[in-house]
């Protein structure tokens, strides 16, 4: 890890009603919401597998209205469907997945990926013969080939976090200023980092047995960070491995411009993440500075997300 953070606050641990591992089985976990086209995609893909790699596929559904489970009942049986019962948000969707999820590796994948062949195969045998590591992330990519620069992360602190936002590292490439993407590893280098995004994560189910579930309290955003960080801290390390490269849209649930709270959800997940693992470290002072950007960026998210849905609305009219 790059930092010193303070102790992480455990979380609801495997327990004995899980469901036994199967030696060697990968069980993909996928969470929808209302994202049926992209659904389909993502499930296409997994099926146009040529390695057969051992697995299972679990979609739990957070309460769709344009016919996700539908869709993967008729046209693909061999999933196995869960309905959440509503819109419980990401990580209590995907712990309902993982709680019945069978295999010794465990895949949380977004919904808005498309997994090349023979990229599990190569996921999970590099994983398998890297026994210290806890999670893998591959490579990810934007539907125009460029880089989603989320699929390796450092956590961030209150100096990076606002350079981020405030798109500095632009001009101060290499620096610490552009840390919060892990910018001193190369997208096609094989390295340890902070952290890897929750759209492909692949899992060492003992070591989730370690660490625990993910954190509920992160509706959305966040828990993917929330979660490496706990695997360091239980000495479980995080690899980032680009050799395998997958797509992933962004945005397949949450939408191009963020409905207010889904927007909330991600403001919020920052500061969750620094109140529960910095805030101890930095004086009142910083601490309350933090908390006053992180709202008063929301209000700006807002305000941009409402005006280009009403602009779009306007514009689907004509």
């Amino acid at each position: 890890m790059t930092q010193q953070l303070a102790p992480a606050r455990r979380t609801d641990r495997a327990d004995p009603t899980s469901a036994p591992r199967t030696t060697g089985l990968l069980s993909v976990v996928i969470v929808s919401y209302n994202c049926s086209d992209l659904l389909r995609a993502c499930l296409e893909s997994l099926e146009a597998d040529a390695s057969r790699q051992s697995r299972e596929v679990i979609v739990v559904d957070n309460a769709s209205t344009d016919g996700c489970v539908e869709m993967v009942r008729s046209e693909r049986p061999w999933v196995r469907v869960i309905e959440s019962g509503g819109n419980v948000g990401f990580a209590r969707a995907a712990n309902m997945g993982i709680r019945i999820a069978r295999g010794e590796f465990i895949l949380l994948l977004n919904p808005d990926t498309v997994v090349p062949a023979s990229a599990l195969r190569d996921c999970v045998e590099e994983l398998a013969r890297r026994p210290s590591v806890g999670v893998l992330g591959c490579k990810l990519v934007r539907p125009d080939g460029s880089l989603d620069h989320a699929c390796k992360r450092s956590f961030p602190t209150p100096v990076s976090a606002l350079a981020h936002m405030t798109k500095l590292p632009r001009l101060f490439a290499g620096s610490s200023l552009d840390a919060y993407t892990a910018a001193h590893v190369d997208e096609d280098e094989v390295a340890l980092v902070d952290a890897v995004n929750g759209a492909f994560m692949l899992i060492r189910a003992a070591a989730l047995d370690d660490v625990g579930l993910l954190d509920e309290s992160y509706w959305m955003y966040g828990e993917d960070l929330d979660l490496c960080l706990r695997f360091w801290q239980a000495n479980w390390p995080v690899l980032y491995w680009p050799h395998e490269t997958v797509v992933h849209v962004k945005g397949g649930s949450a939408g191009q411009h963020r409905a207010w709270r889904t927007n909330f959800a991600f403001h919020h997940s920052m500061w969750l993440f620094f109140h529960r693992h910095q805030a101890a470290s930095y004086p009142a002072l910083v601490r309350s500075a933090v908390w006053t950007a992180i709202w008063l960026k929301l209000g700006v998210s807002a305000t941009r997300s409402i005006t280009a849905r009403s602009a779009h609305r306007l514009q689907t009219r004509r």
